[in-house]
């Protein structure tokens, strides 16, 4: 206990060491933030100061990032503004906060996009997915290291393109994909390599070795580990050099050759012991354990198992510690049973305590052997005939004694059981009711979202009100003309929101009753002999809020100018709204009408070319394009992207 106790004092002085480092450049920083004149030097110093805090104080990392957030917002400044709620998603990263982490890191990533910062936005979905990856939520990990790759792909990125590379590695690794885990790191190699980023094809040849070790192909899993081990000493990295020789002594401890098992584990230590992290010294320590009770020096392997689990313990590191007890029963089962019976409880008590029936077997043959053992003994000191057989009638006595510790054993596991039942009852409840308040929550925030669009329907009403006064003040056909315009464009957005306040998906609108609505809207305006076939071809499509109002205007435009030149008599009588999937994320949505249609040179005459500038206009807002062609009628194909800022 002695030795494990100047263990974790070690490790927590080399902590201590870091964390003054880390003082002396606060301190730095400190001194120069008095001298600051310019708003942008004082957001530089508030940025790093959080920066330097983010690793071991969360209340100063934050203190600092909300100075940066404040005064951004004050000089208008976007790029610190992302900078500054990265760095509270970082603070909170550093302490396991994963969810704000995460909320924070997205609001960063929204503005970075906004501000086209490429680079930016590529880190900090890099950054998110490691958030969903320490969550074991693989599938999200994956999608936004995924995300950062592409981005750094286009921007040609190649050193942060290798990291992707070995971090959607290392999710298909968690996975056991791998097939596909190997195909990732060895593209991260290839980019290191080509980069001559010697730390970076180094952490990738490892990696590339524990996948071949995690499938038992210890030959492949040598051939990297030692050529990370050669790179190691060629850049004279004293703790990569005892990673990869704790890495090769799990190997060879695998194969058979105890021996250099023992040297390359013997030699990492010492380094591990003083430079490394707890992490890695205390899976050195198990693997020393494990490959001395390989050897039978059950001494030394009881020593370095009891110093791994004390680190275990105290990084709450679970599964290794359970580890830890499994091997230290294994090692005590055949000289002190009751210390192995301890340990084998810890053990499945760390899992947490569904003991199968195998274990409960195993719990059994120690009582067993334990009785066994104690029958010998007392054997071995009786001397005479008389106390043999006398020894001999006891032994009934015993084996009753026997089955009673069996019950007693099994009893125990029944009360574990028991109590296992009650926990997940009482979490069950925990959980129920925890639903219950974000069921609630969500349905208050529904119907306020359902309120909000009622209400920016209303407005919108009242806008179109007071245009509509405004127009009676003025005698001017032409103003009437404008103004009436701008009340049916007003008119398109208000059916939106009173569609999306009187649906049960408050998050799309079906184009069909949207587009149907808009016409009858529309064709209430005017006074027309002719009876207009109407024909809606729109397949049930829905659309977000982001890419309706647009794509309503459009609608909106086309349609009006239909109405006021097409269908009057002896010119058309035919209008025609359909969309159609062109691409995997294009859409074409076309409006036709049979009327003589417009000249080349004419284009924008219907309505003194402001319409269709209009039109051209939003259709680059949804990253699309307006068409016009002449078929027996104008012909306005639409091609558009769906939108989502919202998301």
């Amino acid at each position: 206990m002695l030795k494990n106790s100047i263990i974790i004092l070690l490790l927590n002085l080399i902590v201590t060491i870091v964390v003054g480092q880390n003082q002396e450049e606060i301190d730095r920083i400190h001194s120069l933030l008095p001298k600051a004149i310019s708003d942008e030097e004082k957001l530089l110093h508030f940025s790093d100061l959080s920066w330097e805090y983010s690793s071991y104080d969360l209340d100063s990392s934050l203190f600092y990032a909300r100075k940066t957030l404040e005064l951004a917002k004050q000089t208008k400044n976007s790029s610190y503004l992302a900078t500054a709620f990265n760095r509270i998603g970082l603070a909170y990263d550093n302490f396991n906060q994963l969810d704000s982490a995460i909320k924070n890191y997205n609001i960063a990533l929204n503005i970075r996009f906004g501000l086209k910062d490429t680079l930016a936005a590529s880190n900090t979905l890099n950054d998110i997915g490691a958030c969903y990856f320490y969550q074991s939520l693989l599938d999200s990990a994956a999608k936004y290291y995924l995300k950062a790759a592409e981005l750094r792909y286009k921007i040609k990125d190649d050193k942060s393109l290798a990291q992707s590379y070995n971090n959607l590695g290392l999710v298909h690794r968690k996975q056991e994909n791998y097939d596909k885990a190997i195909e990732f790191y060895q593209l991260s190699l290839k980019l290191k390599e080509q980069l001559k980023d010697e730390f970076g094809v180094l952490n990738t040849l490892s990696n590339i070795s524990v996948v071949y070790q995690q499938q038992n192909q210890f030959k492949e899993a040598e051939q990297y580990s030692i050529r990370a081990l050669d790179l190691a000493k060629k850049i004279n990295s004293a703790l990569q050099i005892a990673l990869e020789k704790n890495s090769l002594g799990v190997i060879y401890r695998n194969i058979g050759k105890l021996d250099e098992a023992e040297v390359f584990l013997l030699e990492a230590n010492k380094v591990l012991v003083t430079n490394g992290r707890k992490d890695d010294l205390a899976m050195n320590l198990n693997n020393l354990g494990i490959l001395y009770s390989s050897k039978k020096q059950l001494e030394k392997a009881s020593k370095y198992l009891e110093q791994s689990l004390a680190i275990a313990l105290s990084l709450n590191r679970i599964e290794l510690a359970k580890e830890n007890y499994l091997a230290l029963a294994a090692v005590y089962e055949n000289s002190n049973l009751k210390k192995a019976y301890d340990y084998l409880k810890h053990g499945t008590i760390l899992k947490d305590s569904l003991i199968n029936e195998s274990k409960l077997k195993y719990i059994n043959s120690l009582s067993e052997k334990y009785q066994a053992k104690q029958r010998d003994l007392e054997i071995k000191q009786l001397q005479s005939d008389n106390e043999i057989k006398q020894l001999l009638v006891e032994n009934s006595n015993k084996k009753r004694q026997n089955t009673l510790l069996v019950l007693v054993a099994v009893l125990i596991v029944l009360v574990l059981l028991v109590g296992l039942f009650f926990n997940i009852r009482k979490t069950a409840k925990e959980l129920k009711s925890k639903n219950e308040t974000i069921n609630k929550s969500l349905e208050e925030k529904e119907v306020l979202l359902r309120e909000i669009h009622h209400r920016v329907k209303n407005n919108l009403q009242i806008i179109t009100g007071l245009l509509e006064l405004q127009e009676s003040l003025h005698a001017d056909e032409k103003i009437g003309n404008i103004v009436a315009e701008a009340q049916g464009r007003i008119k398109t957005m208000a059916i939106i929101h009173e569609m999306l306040y009187q649906t049960d998906d408050i998050a799309n609108i079906q184009l069909q009753n949207y587009a149907q609505l808009l016409v009858s809207s529309i064709e209430s305006g005017f006074v027309s002999k002719t009876a207009v076939n109407k024909s809606f071809d729109l397949n049930n499509v829905r659309f977000n809020i982001d890419t309706i109002i647009p794509l309503g205007l459009i609608l909106n435009e086309l349609v009006s100018n239909a109405y006021k030149y097409v269908f009057v008599p002896n010119y058309g009588n035919l209008l025609s709204i359909s969309i159609k999937k062109v691409e995997q994320e294009n859409w074409q949505l076309t409006i036709k009408d049979d009327g003589k249609g417009i000249s080349n040179n004419g284009v924008g005459e219907r309505e003194g070319s402001f319409g269709l500038k209009l039109v051209k206009m939003l259709a680059r807002q949804l990253k699309g394009k307006v068409e016009y062609s002449y078929e027996n009628g104008s012909k306005f194909c639409i091609t558009f992207k769906e939108l989502n800022f919202t998301k």
